[in-house]
């Protein structure tokens, strides 16, 4: 095989990958880090996508203070 064909095969190749690659997730240290688990502050039906009010509470303040965005989701 040809150094040039070898070339464009392996390129190609690299591209598809890196295109391929999947979307972003949720990610799973603040379960760990807050000791909860992922219902806690997501939707499961439409997982990792839709957070729920706690979620949302929890991304406003900075993925800080989960415990107060329990008590008052709204704040």
């Amino acid at each position: 095989m040809r150094p040039i064909r070898f070339a464009a095969i392996v390129l190609c190749s690299l591209g598809m990958f890196a295109f391929s690659s999947a979307p972003a997730v949720a990610k799973p240290e603040f379960a760990g880090r807050e000791k909860t688990t992922c219902p806690t502050c997501h939707v499961m039906t439409d997982f990792p996508k839709k957070k729920n009010d706690v979620g949302e509470c929890y991304k406003r303040n900075g993925y800080k203070d989960l415990a107060s965005c329990q008590k008052d989701p709204k704040k």
